[in-house]
């Protein structure tokens, strides 16, 4: 019958961001055509897709105003989190807000030039520029008495659209799937401007999970200890739960072993950045002669 080895957050190896996880055995122990396999992972889905350590948090928007007309930079560094493209789009009107680059129209809503939406019939992000006003709309104010617009004025030679950059480092175009640029490149528009990312984007860099284990002798993959592989089947600070319907058992090395370590990597065996340990990993492992 298969032994259990019990993996949780009192295994977590210090440093190493909760992706390695070390279970000492009571004693040296040797194994001879073993085999291990997972039974059961159970973790928080607890890793960012926006972060400084992933260098895509940051972007800006260029708003003109003005006779000249002149243009303004906000640029906006994205605190690290995990971010739906809704809240991205939720981020930017908060930062127009704060510098009073929005109207209230006539019902008393906001409005605002600028949008981030999904265009899911062409699988891409679209960034939506609107002409913005030469003069406030019959019924509708500034947004902000202090700043922006009402103390800079609507630019009044004719309509514009905002701009959105993506710098060339740290830029968040790298996961909306925009290439390091201006979009639109001029400002000098009188209609809307609708732009699609360039490149496919990928909000979620972390789309599957590998598990790497010490014991294990995979002559199938480059990574020779490479033992496992799921995808987050939740939303994001909800429990994983992965019980694969059938153990697939791997072949340990021949040897004497103190310990048992596993690693957790992205899709493309890069380094990840979990933030809760606190999970729980059963393993099985079948000595020789074992059932």
């Amino acid at each position: 019958m298969p032994q259990t080895v019990i993996i949780n957050s009192s295994n977590v190896v210090a440093n190493s961001n909760n992706t390695r996880f070390r279970f000492n055995f009571a004693k040296p122990t040797q194994f001879k055509n073993s085999k291990v396999s997972i039974r059961q992972i159970v973790m928080p889905y607890s890793w960012f897709n926006i972060t400084s350590a992933y260098a895509n948090n940051q972007f800006s928007i260029v708003v003109p105003y003005g006779a000249s007309p002149t243009t303004q930079t906000i640029n906006i560094t994205i605190p690290n989190g995990f971010y739906t493209l809704a809240y991205l789009n939720s981020l930017l009107q908060y930062y127009l807000i704060a510098n009073g680059f929005y109207l209230v129209n006539s019902a008393g809503n906001n409005v605002y030039y600028t949008q981030f939406i999904y265009n899911t019939s062409a699988y891409k992000i679209e960034i939506d520029c609107f002409p913005i006003p030469t003069s406030l709309p019959s019924g509708w104010s500034y947004g902000s008495a202090t700043s922006g617009w009402a103390t800079l004025s609507l630019q009044t030679v004719s309509s514009r659209v905002s701009q959105i950059v993506f710098p060339y480092t740290n830029s968040l175009g790298s996961i909306m799937g925009f290439t390091a640029q201006t979009f639109p490149t001029t400002g000098a528009y009188t209609t809307t401007q609708s732009l699609l990312s360039d490149i496919t984007p990928n909000l979620t860099p972390v789309n599957s999970v590998i598990v790497l284990c010490n014991l294990v002798n995979n002559p199938f993959s480059i990574y020779s200890n490479t033992l496992f592989s799921f995808t987050p089947n939740t939303t994001f600070g909800s429990n994983i739960d992965v019980q694969p319907s059938q153990e697939a058992y791997i072949n340990i090395d021949n040897g004497i072993y103190t310990y048992l370590e596993m690693e957790f990597r992205d899709q493309n065996y890069n380094q990840m950045l979990i933030n809760d340990p606190n999970l729980t990993v059963q393993f099985l492992i079948k000595m020789e002669g074992e059932q």
